[in-house]
């Protein structure tokens, strides 16, 4: 998606975390967006944990 394409949509930042580990992990597998921002986004989540984007995994709806 294009830099135009977030603007439409009201967003700065799109990122795809993978499962990892046996189905426990999340890892960061792609990211763009605005990325002269510095998001400090971790490349690796727990899936049990209660970052937004595990929180999106479990229920299976983005976020």
């Amino acid at each position: 998606m294009t830099s135009d394409g977030f603007a439409f949509c009201g967003a700065e930042l799109a990122a795809v975390y993978v499962v990892a580990d046996q189905g426990r992990e999340l890892h960061l597998a792609e990211l763009t967006g605005n990325l002269g921002v510095l998001y400090g986004l971790p490349a690796v989540l727990a899936v049990a944990g209660h970052s937004p984007a595990a929180t999106a995994f479990r229920s299976g709806r983005p976020l």
